[in-house]
């Protein structure tokens, strides 16, 4: 209502959209890439491998917000590995 007031981080939070396209925004630039995306093995994968899998995240090389909307948006985070998971995560994820 007001676009001169400040917003409360709360409820920028909570607007569904922009939380979608933060996600697509990591998904589509994520940091470094460990091991090299043309190699992968069968104990690890790379970013790139997982987010432009499109098995997980249909038409993967679209910017598509949308897709965070859903019902199934719990599950597509799981799969968001922008700050690596497990023992290498990224110390500065939360």
């Amino acid at each position: 209502p007001d676009s001169e007031a400040d917003m409360p981080l709360e409820r920028l939070e909570k607007l569904p959209y922009l939380t979608g396209v933060i996600y697509e925004g990591l998904r589509l630039s994520h940091g470094l890439v460990t091991p090299l995306p043309r190699i992968a093995t069968v104990i690890s994968m790379s970013q790139t491998i997982v987010h432009y899998n499109p098995d997980v995240f249909p038409e993967p090389r679209l910017f598509k917000p949308e897709r965070w909307l859903g019902r199934d948006s719990s599950d597509l985070a799981g799969h968001i590995v922008a700050f690596s998971k497990g023992q290498r995560s990224c110390l500065g994820i939360k």
